[in-house]
């Protein structure tokens, strides 16, 4: 089941070795969380996977702009676990907000809900539901407000859980969700770059099989990831404050935050680059012409690995686009393309008058 959803042609990154990177052999509960968080994720398998299908036909009823819960058709493991997401009867579901991981969380109150104690699957489906991602803020808790919801479930379903367990199982959520994400903090910025490229990857495969060409799926798929690191707060990645270890951390995270837009400006630079000019050389960088702050970016370019060739092109050509950026030349298109490198120019504006 997991290998069959995980395994579609559209996942990259969010693939059974995603999965099995999360496991912990030390907990159980995270371990069924990691097998089954990432099952559904519509956007990647055009649709609903096969085997969810008869599930999402009960509970989902289709509309316009998402699906409404059904919550009449709801067994009690489905209704513990739309509780633990908070959702209300007949509430629109989403898949940017949260419909994914709830769709997720509906398969494993299914297929564990027979073999599981409810105090044990209350915690495994909150992990789940943590792992939606980017919602922390400096102004909530978290912990708390999942504490109160979580309170309010085990008195409503009778899960008999003390509230020294209650706080066990939002360690367990807070835990998992900050696992999921910490690929963004990796010592290693390659590591980072390399699992940011495979999420371009599988947003490229969709922007194809809705129609776009080769180079300009992979032009989308980059701009798009470019705008969201761009736009996101670093504060919004982790849950939970842990002193030196979360200064560590977040240093990490600013580092590749930094890094990985630098990277995806060059990557774009290139996609146009290869938009324009098809047949542009992909030479490899010659390393005495580069700046100390552009060496490290080319180590990181050559250090990254991706699956695609698409992608292992657009590295290459990257690279060798980095000499004509630290020269001092009046080409005016070079001139553009440094503007944007250089955080001048936004990506619409660049990409307006480079493709002109």
């Amino acid at each position: 089941m997991i290998t069959r959803a995980m395994g579609q042609p559209g996942r990259v990154f969010h693939a059974v070795h995603h999965a099995l990177a999360l496991a912990d052999e030390q907990s159980p509960v995270i371990t069924l969380a990691a097998f089954f968080h990432d099952l559904v994720y519509l956007k990647l398998d055009d649709g609903f996977p096969p085997d969810f299908r008869p599930i999402a036909t009960r509970l989902f009823l289709p509309e316009e702009h998402g699906f409404r819960w059904l919550a009449h058709a709801a067994s009690f493991h489905e209704s513990l676990c739309a509780a633990v997401f908070d959702i209300q009867p007949d509430d629109l579901l989403r898949p940017e907000r949260g419909l994914n991981e709830f769709s997720s969380a509906l398969w494993a109150a299914n297929a564990l809900g027979g073999l599981l104690p409810p105090c044990i699957l209350l915690s495994v489906l909150a992990c789940i539901e943590a792992s939606i991602p980017f919602r922390t803020r400096e102004d909530r808790d978290l912990d708390q407000e999942e504490f109160l919801r979580l309170e309010l479930v085990n008195t409503r379903f009778a899960c008999a859980l003390s509230e020294r367990a209650l706080r066990s199982a939002v360690a367990f959520a807070r835990d998992f969700a900050n696992r999921d994400v910490m690929g963004f903090a990796h010592p290693v910025p390659a590591f980072f770059l390399s699992d940011t490229l495979a999420l371009v990857e599988e947003n490229a495969r969709v922007a194809i099989r809705q129609g776009s060409d080769l180079s300009q799926a992979y032009l989308k798929a980059l701009v798009a990831m470019l705008c969201f690191l761009d736009g996101l707060a670093p504060s919004a990645v982790f849950r939970g404050k842990d002193c030196s270890v979360g200064q560590a951390r977040n240093q990490y995270l600013m580092d590749n935050l930094r890094m990985g837009c630098l990277a995806l400006r060059l990557l774009i630079i290139a996609s146009v680059v290869w938009q324009t000019n098809p047949n542009t050389s992909m030479a490899s960088v010659t390393q005495e012409n580069l700046s100390p702050s552009m060496q490290e970016l080319a180590d990181l370019l050559r250090n990254v690995t991706t699956q695609s060739p698409s992608l292992q092109g657009l590295l290459s050509l990257a690279q060798s686009r980095m000499i004509s950026l630290c020269e001092n030349t009046a080409i005016a298109r070079n001139q553009l393309a440094r503007c944007f490198f250089d955080g001048e120019l936004n990506a619409e504006s660049y990409l307006l008058s480079a493709l002109a």
